[in-house]
């Protein structure tokens, strides 16, 4: 906390200048005057609720019907008792020893929450005639949140020609005291969360400045916004200053929850045919489990788009179809946690036609016990047309062909003309099933 006061001709600056902007008045009071007391008065004025306030000024006039340097004047403390009875100008007991019957004063004592932050005593030793008149003020910094301001003024003067007058009382002060706001008050890491801050009156405010963790906008200004940056409970000051420099601060907490990492998997295997449109993707699963790092607590969502705002299902066939007459290989991936969603990443589409399935035959005659025997890999060449990238298997079903199960064995002996399923495969595993 801070105090000062601004005393007789020094007070007149204060006076006499324009007022600041973002005053406001507390508490006023015309004040008094005393004459010829033959004993201390004593005033009080307050207390005043300075709760909303940073800076307080406590001030008044003063006046003395007569100068206080040489006889027939004022008297000051010095003046008074003797050297066996001296004057202690000592407001708390100010008929003491000497004082009795000689001794004139104004004494003042401002007070925040009961303590005294200043006083001023006029009528002690070295008092001179440039302190006839003037303006007391005391002025404190409330940056520790005090609650009240009062002001006590006592007096003492012995003749009909002293009379002592004070006037204009007033406590002001400047509510630049700030309340913070962050909004969404929980974030993830990397997202904006908007800082606000406002005084009772704003006008008070000389200059702000917010800091916390991650980048703020604009720390010098009360409404911007920051990047939250690391996860956790984390914390955000304005602090705002006074015209006469008086610094007071708030605190806004948020929440910030860490963001998953999507990574970035291998191409996405799609098998297609053009006409009609249709496909099928082998690999999805192995691709889910690589973004997610094999986290089954996170979620992957999918998109046409790099900005997220076309959302794509890899296991719907109209989104599938559309990749396909598109001949799209890019599309991209997030995850989230239920509250956090990454970044997209892009994830690669290997596009890879469906191989050729032309119907195939194979002849053979029976023997003497009635049986054909067929060797099946006899008829590779007319499903594989001399590719050796392809891969022939032969099955006694057209599922099984497709699901690549139980492979007929290559000698194949039968009394009667069969049908037998071939899948014919390529290198990216997109198979065609044909009839042999």
């Amino acid at each position: 906390m801070r105090f000062w006061r601004v005393l007789s001709l020094l007070s007149l600056v204060l006076l006499l200048a324009p007022r600041l902007s973002g005053q406001t008045t507390l508490f006023t009071d015309a004040g008094t005057s005393y004459t010829n007391t033959d004993g201390p008065t004593f005033d009080n004025y307050g207390p005043v609720d300075i709760s909303t306030c940073a800076t307080v000024i406590i001030s008044f006039d003063y006046e003395f019907s007569l100068p206080w340097e040489n006889s027939g004047n004022m008297e000051t403390s010095d003046e008074c008792g003797s050297f066996g009875d001296p004057c202690n100008a000592d407001p708390a007991d100010p008929m003491a020893g000497g004082c009795d019957t000689c001794w004139d004063f104004l004494f003042a004592e401002a007070s925040i929450d009961g303590t005294v932050i200043g006083s001023e005593l006029i009528g002690d030793s070295g008092t001179t005639d440039a302190e006839q008149m003037g303006t007391i003020s005391f002025s404190y910094c409330n940056d520790a949140g005090a609650s009240s301001a009062e002001l006590d003024i006592s007096t003492q003067t012995w003749a009909a020609a002293e009379t002592v007058t004070f006037s204009n009382i007033s406590i002001i002060c400047y509510e630049s005291i700030p309340t913070a706001t962050a909004t969404p008050d929980e974030v993830c890491a990397g997202e904006t969360v908007n800082l606000d801050a406002n005084a009772i009156d704003n006008s008070a405010i000389s200059s702000s400045t917010w800091t916390g963790p991650g980048a703020i906008d604009d720390a010098s200004s009360l409404n911007t916004f920051a990047t939250a940056a690391n996860s956790g409970t984390e914390t955000y000051t304005i602090t705002t200053f006074d015209p006469f420099g008086c610094a007071t601060s708030d605190d806004v907490d948020i929440t910030v929850n860490n963001t998953p990492t999507a990574n970035l998997p291998p191409p996405i295997q799609v098998c297609y045919s053009v006409v009609p449109p249709s496909g099928e993707i082998l690999n999805l699963t192995d691709v889910i489990e690589s973004i997610r790092n094999f986290d089954a607590s996170l979620t992957v969502n999918w998109f046409f788009d790099m900005d997220a705002t076309m959302p794509l299902d890899p296991t719907d066939p109209g989104d599938l179809t559309t990749l396909i007459t598109n001949l799209q290989t890019t599309v991209y991936a997030s995850v989230s946690d239920g509250t956090c969603e990454s970044a997209t990443v892009a994830v690669s589409i290997s596009l890879n036609t469906y191989p050729d399935n032309p119907n195939g035959t194979l002849d053979e005659c029976r023997d003497g016990s009635g049986l054909a025997e067929f060797t099946l890999s006899d008829a590779d060449g007319q499903f594989n047309g001399g590719n050796p990238s392809l891969t022939i298997s032969y099955h006694g079903s057209s599922t099984d062909a497709q699901d690549n199960i139980s492979p007929l064995p290559n000698m194949l002996s039968t009394p009667i003309n069969l049908t037998v399923f071939v899948r014919i495969e390529n290198s990216a595993g997109c198979a065609s099933v044909a009839e042999l």
